[in-house]
């Protein structure tokens, strides 16, 4: 029997929810601006991160589901 038949060949992985997510998100947003390593006492957050999280405000609410799970959803769907 010949071993390079499909069906004896292991289905790729999947990618995680995550890594899905990650290059979705990727698509419309693009790669973040990243801060400095050593964050630690700061106690206000940088001009990019402020208008990072507004936009993140303005465009997406987190919801609720049945069973507690939280999800963020665009906003006006």
């Amino acid at each position: 029997m010949n071993s390079d038949s499909p069906s004896e060949q292991p289905a790729p992985r999947k990618p995680s929810k995550f890594r899905r997510f990650d290059n979705f998100v990727m698509r419309f947003v693009g790669p973040a601006n990243r801060s400095s390593m050593n964050l630690r006492g700061n106690t206000e957050m940088s001009d990019e991160a402020k208008d990072w999280y507004d936009n993140l405000q303005n465009d997406f609410e987190m919801v609720k589901d049945a069973n507690g799970q939280t999800y963020l959803r665009r906003r006006g769907q």
